[in-house]
């Protein structure tokens, strides 16, 4: 069990392959991606629920232009979906429970004129314009999971 916040996470494997798991979700590129449009109740839920789908998913993980193109039309206007981006530290982080994976954002597309506010640690995609905005963990939204091939 790991914990996160104050939230306790239990992984649950399937027994599926990635293989197996990405044949039920979109491929794009090396990864395949999951739009979950239930709401989950919070930024960690989102991360827990991805992990119910395979014991290497999280959520998605944006590295390029591109792929926020595609995550953003995978979604489909008018949708606030989380994404893996979270604050630890003052640094903004690609992070699946409450560890840092990728200490640098290599690509980022944060709204202009962008302030973290000391409350909003999270972020999530706006769909409508494909740029990021933080907000509060604790907030429902829907989300996108990732899983790598």
């Amino acid at each position: 069990m790991t914990t996160v916040e104050e939230t306790t996470i239990t992984r649950t494997t399937p027994d599926n392959s990635v293989e197996e798991v990405c044949q039920t979700w979109t491929i794009w590129g090396s990864s395949c991606y999951l739009y979950v449009n239930t709401s989950a109740p919070s930024w960690d839920a989102a991360v827990a629920q991805c992990l119910t789908y395979h014991n290497s998913a999280h959520l998605v993980f944006i590295g390029s232009a591109s792929e926020n193109d595609f995550v953003k039309r995978l979604v489909g206007p008018g949708k606030y979906p989380w994404i893996g981006v979270t604050e630890i530290e003052g640094e903004w982080v690609w992070s699946t429970q409450g560890i840092a994976v990728d200490a640098t954002l290599t690509y980022s597309n944060w709204v202009s004129n962008y302030n973290s506010h000391a409350d909003q640690d999270c972020g999530f995609l706006q769909t409508n314009n494909g740029k990021w905005q933080s907000h509060k963990c604790n907030a429902e939204d829907v989300f996108v999971c990732e899983l790598e091939q």
